[in-house]
């Protein structure tokens, strides 16, 4: 059975943007978004180390998991609690994006399941980090947010850089498409035209075109993107 934060099982911008982070703390709080809200709710906090960062610190990014009636941290922050009648994360939230993510860039999936019953075991997980654009239905509004996820895998927890396996044209893909869709009338682009789009594209080199492709007709890399795929078509 998927766990919890596997994206199998899915039914606000960071300090940074644009950088290689490692994670170096995970755990399942509440908070009120530093006084933004005037209720505390369940979150997961990554606490991340900005190598590029001159001094160095460490920062915490909060991402939303739900109401507050329907999740809590586990007293040692390492599970999130069900206490209410929902039993699996609804994919909207930054959590469920942040892992879709996850698994587009190559981490594989009894990581993300031991994520669920422990969430430090993200803690030594190294990609590049993007603040990527979603949109999505707030309040009956469709309103456009950023989360920030991997875009390409350095090392998995317990590796070096050198041994991780990555795809390093990630970012390129993600670009590629969102260039398209924004180009497109009515934002919308067609899974079938990608193929196309790909291979006309002067910005994808020639040599890297064939990759790109198997990239963009994947339906994995697709769903987590930082737009809209349903029915074939992708929406920005």
């Amino acid at each position: 059975m998927a766990g919890l934060l596997n994206p199998k099982s899915f039914v606000e911008g960071g300090s940074f943007d644009d950088f290689d982070g490692i994670i170096v703390g995970a755990k399942f709080v509440r908070t009120d978004y530093a006084g933004k809200r005037t209720d505390s709710v369940p979150a997961l906090c990554l606490t991340f180390r900005n190598d590029e960062d001159a001094d160095g610190k460490p920062f915490d990014q909060h991402f939303s998991v739900g109401k507050a009636e329907d999740w809590a941290p586990s007293a040692d922050g390492e599970t999130l609690l069900a206490i209410g009648k929902k039993t699996a994360l609804n994919g909207n939230s930054n959590t469920a994006i942040l892992f879709r993510h996850m698994e587009a860039v190559g981490v594989p999936e009894d990581l993300l399941d031991a994520a669920s019953l422990k969430i430090s075991a993200l803690v030594g997980f190294k990609a590049h980090w993007n603040n990527v654009p979603i949109k999505r239905e707030i309040g009956g509004e469709s309103k456009d947010t950023k989360v920030l996820v991997p875009t390409a895998l350095i090392a998995l927890p317990g590796e070096t850089a050198a041994a991780a396996v990555a795809n390093p044209l990630m970012s390129l893909a993600i670009a590629r498409v969102g260039a398209y869709i924004d180009g497109a009338k009515k934002k919308t682009v067609n899974k079938a035209d990608l193929v196309s789009l790909v291979l006309g594209d002067t910005e994808v080199p020639a040599e890297s075109k064939n990759e790109v492709i198997k990239l963009v007709i994947d339906d994995s890399f697709l769903t987590a993107g930082p737009w809209t795929y349903a029915g074939g078509a992708l929406k920005g």
